[in-house]
């Protein structure tokens, strides 16, 4: 008997680089991630963009494509997850909200601007978020809306597995795990 692991023949072609328009449709807490490259640890959460503008045929339908961005789950002034949420909010968070938290799983169904390049092995990936320009109609999501706490549940059905993947490496997993 043998197993053959080969090159997956479905490569799908990367978005499009440019400005799209998104939808926020998960927001996933990956748990604590160790970081080789910096001796570190932190607590990441992934949040993943539908464009309803942007299709792919997968197996003779028509579907909206998706991408996603990991962040730290940090609201200190200079970290990437607070400046994008108050873009994408269009207002800065209150002393209350930095103080007590903010509930991310609100920003579901957000609509915002995606620039997104090409990186050097040919990914797609968002190097910019903005603000819908004023007057502009967001959009509808046609994907299933996921949430998901690490300490809070079960890593739910459907998720890809390259993202179940990285929550297997969490802390929080491994200690639920024992």
């Amino acid at each position: 008997m043998s197993l053959f692991a080969k090159k997956n023949t479905e490569d799908f072609e990367p978005i499009e680089e440019g400005v799209h328009v998104g939808v926020i449709i998960n927001v996933i807490d990956l748990g604590t991630q160790k970081s080789e490259k910096f001796n570190s640890e932190a607590r990441k959460v992934l949040i993943t963009w539908e464009l309803p503008d942007e299709t792919i045929n997968i197996d003779g339908e028509e579907k909206s494509r998706v991408i996603s961005k990991m962040y730290t789950l940090s609201l200190h002034e200079k970290a990437k997850l607070r400046g994008d949420l108050e873009t994408i909010r269009l207002k800065k968070f209150s002393s209350e909200e930095i103080e007590n938290g903010f509930d991310i799983f609100q920003m579901i169904g957000s609509n915002c601007q995606l620039q997104i390049e090409h990186n050097d092995r040919g990914y797609a990936n968002i190097v910019s978020v903005m603000a819908l320009p004023k007057g502009t109609k967001g959009l509808d999501a046609t994907n299933p809306v996921k949430t998901f706490e690490i300490e809070e549940e079960d890593i739910p059905e459907g998720l890809p597995s390259w993202i179940q993947d990285i929550i297997k490496k969490s802390k929080e997993y491994n200690m639920k795990a024992n």
